[in-house]
């Protein structure tokens, strides 16, 4: 509790700490507070030079030589306590606050005093909170006028910012999400694998186009990606489908009758209304029913009522697919609950049967976690792999992560490569793209061996051809040049 004697005491010593920060003056004005007379001379002798290079002063020396009239009357008197009292206070106050701070302290801090000593804001002395308030205040003015919340933060704007991106996409999605579907509480999905309808996936895409265009566009994980298990599965989640009233008939039709009985209609009554049905609700629903088919002026196919299909003393006509379409308060009613359902069936289940294990380079932590899947099998296993690769013990890991595999699925996919294969394409693209290269560069070798061969065989037959032509050739000439042979 603060009182008024010890706000204005509390006052004079705040004003001379200000003195004492921005003038190096800090003998000086604590000899304001002591209790030894002789102290005043030493006063006397420390305030001169700041009183000869403050212009005020030059201009003004009485008001040098009042001042020091009011601080020799002080430190004069016997049994001071080092806070001043209430009187000395006020007149400590009005000579710092008129003669002192104006010219003496330094122009930065001048504002800071000017606006303690402003009439218009001088503080509430009527309250104790509101003098600890402000005390407070001013002391934070005489600090670093940084803020002291500041100083607990870590952050640096020069250094790197880490960013949350698969978070921020999750957020994104839930976000538009949101807008499309309505507010609903989502949660990430599983680390197992992703069983995608593409029909379904097609409808997303289209629904959702600008997103995932801006999505395609980044090289590597935004903020604003379209999170693909999550986008995908609540997508699937969220679809609705508009139902007519043909298939709402139908669905209630168990029997495939074209009409329907009175145990139907009970089971239609449990959907549209809270349990239990009272026999009001009952009898509205057939009087509602009864009406439509006396005043239903539209062409209405004949049944006849199977049997066993009323109850004893039911006064129900036939209910059939025609009359329910033309009661307008039958069909509103089944469109406003049964108009829209979802377009695809799902089912959310717990983590019992999912595993998530992070691998990092301990090998006896690896070998206890990949103990626990032997003993605990999970439908879905998830491995994330945080090792730090090129170590002895990462080899080592990876044998054993293969081993457990191993033993889980014996026999090796036909989508697996052996272990001496490595696929060297990232994208389908690419390999579509190397497998036309290939078959260009091999369709250009089978042509130019064909060539080859053909000429081959060419330069083989005319080789033949000229060879029979030659000898008879060589005979004339030899008759020729010895004529008795002939």
């Amino acid at each position: 509790f603060l009182t008024h004697k010890g706000y204005l005491r509390k006052k004079a010593e705040i004003i001379a700490k200000y003195i004492n920060t921005a003038n190096n003056t800090a003998d000086v004005l604590a000899m304001l507070v002591t209790e030894k007379d002789d102290y005043f001379q030493i006063v006397k002798e420390k305030i001169d030079p700041e009183f000869k290079r403050s212009t005020a002063f030059e201009l003004f020396p009485s008001k040098k030589e009042k001042f020091l009239e009011s601080v020799k009357e002080m430190m004069t008197l016997k049994n001071r306590s080092n806070i001043p009292s209430e009187s000395d206070a006020k007149h400590v106050w009005e000579n710092l606050s008129k003669i002192l701070v104006p010219d003496i302290l330094k122009p930065q801090e001048k504002s800071l005093i000017d606006h303690v000593k402003t009439p218009s804001r001088e503080p509430d002395t009527k309250s104790s909170a509101s003098l600890k308030n402000y005390f407070l205040k001013l002391s934070g003015a005489m600090k670093d006028p940084i803020s002291p919340k500041r100083t607990y933060l870590t952050f640096n704007p020069t250094q790197r910012h880490l960013l949350d991106t698969f978070g921020d996409s999750l957020r994104h999605v839930n976000k538009l999400y949101n807008e499309a579907f309505g507010y609903e509480a989502r949660k990430v999905p599983s680390h197992i694998a992703h069983f995608v309808d593409r029909n379904v996936m097609s409808r997303l895409t289209d629904r959702f186009e600008d997103a995932f265009i801006e999505t395609s566009s980044h090289k590597i994980r935004s903020s604003n990606d379209m999170q693909f298990a999550f986008s995908y599965y609540y997508f699937l989640m969220s679809e609705m489908d508009s139902i007519e009233v043909e298939d709402i008939f139908k669905d209630f039709d168990t029997d495939d009758s074209g009409t329907w009985s009175d145990r139907e209609i009970r089971t239609v009554l449990t959907r549209l209304y809270d349990l239990p049905l009272d026999f009001s609700t009952v009898a509205g629903f057939e009087q509602i029913i009864t009406n439509c088919s006396l005043s239903n002026l539209s062409p209405i196919t004949e049944f006849s009522i199977p049997h066993g299909e009323r109850y004893y003393g039911s006064k129900l006509p036939v209910v059939s697919l025609s009359l329910v379409k033309n009661c307008p308060p039958v069909s509103s009613l089944l469109l406003q609950h049964f108009g829209n359902q979802k377009k695809n069936g799902f089912e959310v289940v717990g983590e019992e049967e999912v595993a998530f294990k992070m691998i990092h380079n301990n090998v006896s932590q690896v070998l206890v976690q990949i103990d626990d899947l032997r003993k605990h099998p999970k439908k879905f296993v998830c491995l994330n792999d945080n090792m730090k690769h090129g170590t002895q013990e990462a080899e080592v890991i990876r044998a054993v992560i293969q081993d457990f595999y191993e033993s889980l699925f014996p026999t090796r996919s036909q989508f697996e490569l052996t272990p001496e294969y490595r696929n060297r394409f990232l994208y389908v693209s690419e390999l579509r793209k190397w497998r036309w290269t290939r078959d260009v560069i091999r369709i250009i070798t089978y042509l130019t061996l064909g060539i080859l061969i053909l000429f081959s065989v060419i330069s083989f037959l005319k080789s033949e051809t000229r060879t029979g032509e030659r000898y008879p050739r060589l005979r004339t000439i030899q008759n020729r040049r010895n004529p008795q042979h002939v």
